[in-house]
């Protein structure tokens, strides 16, 4: 945020600067707006151009649920507000990361050809152009925003709930999340810390001092310690890292949903928890506060567009949903890579469309994708699909060319090194770049966590 201030400590103060920048708090303090489509989702389904919006809200799955006082909201409202109980909830376990102005970004926008050589410079220095940030999730907690979500989850549980145990799937980085929490919470209990929550608004105070209550961390038990199903196609150099952390491992199926399946009836036989990547209200929340940090950074007028990668949805779901409760004209971009993008064709169909086959007669998909982080097919009720339907502007499915194109451009530019989901939403920035003159911009850098043989392919495939 701006390098006078440091981040707001209880949600109340947070509240109040997002409100002093311009932005609209009334969803996050419990106000929620009448039930309506956004016309921003059936823009994007009509080919990007406005026209009539259905009569009826399209009901997908998990497109409404029971909130105040029996009231039918929709997901993306709830969460939106549910962000800010969040925000108070990890504040003490999670980073406020680094919100850096991006020169190279910046100077593409400015160039009539938005696909510019990696490492070329891409126009830095010179004149026009956008005003862009990179969000950088990569130098969280475990290397990826993930933590948020699975903080936010764990402190959610009573004693009782976590003392049964905690099941998770994962194609790495949400269970080095999950390992982390895990870790965090039982290190503070075994410290006897008792994390002084902060102070909510008066609306959600009632909810997350009950949150705090069942999640203290110093009540965590010292045997606290996670199982982790994972795909047996998972990155081996996120599998060695949770075995160097001392994860109990469960290597199961060849996608991540195989794995999601098998951890979540697992969990459901042993009466344990299961913590889901992506398909939970209290891990899209948590993801959500990457959004809240991004209102507090900049002033309204400051923030037209966020591109942010997409999997399973759990991060665009909260990012999204908080960015239109704030300001409903912030353009949102999903971003995939075109191997692996069943969240935007599942938009378009209105229900979770199966994973495809990579395409045989491209080579570069011959080690599958870069980012293999938002890999994999999604489960069939996922909360997630209608936020991505109602708040996501556009979506853009990039080549793995351009991925590495993106990947290999950051390190070179910024000496910044992420994983191939994080540039997947660099290259579809790039692709767009000549669209945002003049505009603000920001890219979520997701995660960082990337192996030296996925690096290699990266490099040789950008020919740097």
């Amino acid at each position: 945020m701006d390098g006078s201030l440091r981040p707001p400590t209880t949600t109340e103060e947070l509240l109040a600067v997002i409100q002093a920048k311009g932005w609209n708090t009334a969803v996050f303090r419990g106000v929620l707006p009448a039930p309506q489509t956004s016309l921003s989702s059936h823009a994007a389904l009509n080919g990007g151009h406005s026209g009539p919006a259905p009569a009826q809200p399209v009901l997908v799955a998990g497109a409404a649920v029971a909130g105040p006082e029996g009231a039918c909201c929709r997901v993306s409202h709830l969460v939106a507000r549910e962000a800010v109980v969040a925000y108070g909830r990890i504040r003490p376990f999670a980073r406020w990361t680094p919100l850096e102005p991006s020169p190279w970004l910046s100077g593409l926008a400015s160039q009539q050809d938005g696909a510019v050589r990696a490492g070329s410079g891409g126009g830095e220095g010179r004149g026009g152009g956008c005003h862009a940030w990179l969000k950088l999730e990569s130098e969280q907690h475990s290397g990826s925003f993930k933590v948020r979500g699975a903080l936010n989850k764990l402190l959610s549980l009573n004693p009782d709930q976590l003392s049964r145990g905690v099941f998770t799937a994962s194609t790495g980085n949400h269970a080095l999340a999950v390992l982390y929490a895990c870790s965090a919470l039982q290190e503070a209990g075994a410290g006897g810390a008792t994390a002084a929550a902060p102070q909510a608004p008066a609306t959600v105070v009632a909810a997350e001092a009950d949150a705090r209550e069942a999640g203290v961390p110093g009540a965590v038990r010292p045997s606290l310690r996670p199982i982790l199903y994972v795909p047996e196609t998972a990155s081996p150099y996120k599998l060695r890292k949770l075995s160097s952390l001392g994860g109990e491992l469960r290597p199961t199926g060849t996608d991540c949903l195989e794995a999601e399946s098998a951890a979540r009836a697992a969990a459901e036989a042993a009466g344990a928890t299961y913590v889901s990547p992506y398909n939970d209200m209290d891990v899209i929340a948590g993801q959500g506060t990457i959004a809240l940090e991004l209102l507090a950074s900049r002033r309204r007028g400051e923030l037209d567009a966020v591109f942010v990668p997409v999997g399973g949805g759990g991060l665009i779901a909260g990012v999204a949903s908080v960015l239109k409760a704030a300001d409903p004209s912030i353009r949102v971009i999903g971003c995939q890579p075109a191997a692996s993008d069943v969240m935007a064709r599942s938009v378009l169909a209105g229900s979770i469309q199966p994973e495809l086959s990579a395409e045989a007669d491209d080579p570069s998909y011959a080690y599958g994708t870069l980012s293999d982080a938002t890999a994999g097919g999604v489960e069939s009720d996922s909360l997630t699909l209608q936020p991505c339907a109602d708040c996501v502007d556009e979506w853009i499915a990039v080549r793995e060319d351009e991925i590495a194109a993106a990947l290999v451009g950051l390190l070179r530019e910024h000496s910044k090194l992420v994983e191939g989901a994080a540039a997947v939403g660099l290259a579809a920035f790039r692709r767009l770049a000549p669209s945002l003159e003049g505009r603000h911009a920001v890219g979520v850098c997701c995660g960082g966590n990337i192996g030296l043989e996925a690096l290699r392919r990266a490099m040789d495939m950008a020919d740097a």
